[in-house]
């Protein structure tokens, strides 16, 4: 990555997505239970950086969590937006246990589905997705309203909701940079999972709102996908 993308290498997260396939593979997560409730979480197996359910995985969270933290010098950034350069290498996996491990912190963390093609978020937090960021954008709903709390301490959570004509239109919009900026106040940090950069130019124009970006790279990656979503970002 540092040699042929010529930015900085953030951390590198092992693959647990094989059961039984490493030494260090997952064990059942659809039962964890958050610490001082009684109920359980209902999460799947892609939350992994959470109540020790998978040391090895997350502890490269808490690395990349270290480096996203020390990424920007005066201040740790605020509103990080996760990408990649097209689908399946493990974004919004990235984005979501990126946020729990800064909840860990003790900080006020929102995790925020800005993926408004092909939302995961919810399903990796195994809830429902009925109404979210498009409502928000388009004024049906007011975002105080729809902004979940989750079992784990301080991680709340804003679903990407019903799936708009227009997503390009609504993320580069004047709403969406005033609502950043609100959020903003009122959380410590805000991780968005975005679509992946080369098949729509929803996540470069988001890309102008943040404070920083972070670059997905899968191990299938070609070289000059990676490269070309870079050079997106950065001309943006």
């Amino acid at each position: 990555v540092e040699s042929y993308l010529r930015v900085p290498n953030l951390g590198v997260i092992p693959d647990f997505s094989i059961p039984g396939g490493l030494s260090y593979a997952p064990r059942k997560l659809s039962q964890r239970k958050p610490p001082g409730n009684g109920d359980a979480a209902p999460f799947g197996r892609e939350v992994v950086a959470f109540n020790g359910a998978h040391p090895v995985a997350s502890e490269a969270y808490r690395a990349l969590r270290t480096a996203l933290l020390l990424s920007r010098a005066g201040a740790p950034p605020k509103t990080i937006l996760v990408t990649s350069a097209m689908r399946g290498e493990g974004k919004t996996v990235t984005a979501t246990n990126t946020a729990i491990i800064l909840a860990g912190t003790g900080k006020k963390v929102l995790l925020l589905d800005a993926d408004l093609r092909k939302p995961r978020c919810h399903k990796v937090l195994a809830v429902e997705n009925h109404l979210g960021l498009t409502e928000v954008l388009t004024g049906a709903h007011e975002h105080g309203s729809l902004i979940r709390r989750t079992p784990i301490e301080n991680l709340f959570f804003l679903s990407s909701g019903e799936t708009p004509p227009n997503p390009s239109e609504l993320l580069g919009s004047d709403r969406m940079r005033e609502l950043l900026t609100f959020l903003g106040e009122r959380n410590d940090y805000i991780v968005i999972d975005g679509t992946p950069v080369l098949p729509v130019t929803d996540v470069v124009v988001l890309s102008t709102m943040v404070d920083g970006v972070t670059l997905v790279v899968g191990p299938n990656t070609p070289k000059q996908q990676a490269r070309a979503a870079l050079s997106r970002l950065e001309y943006a």
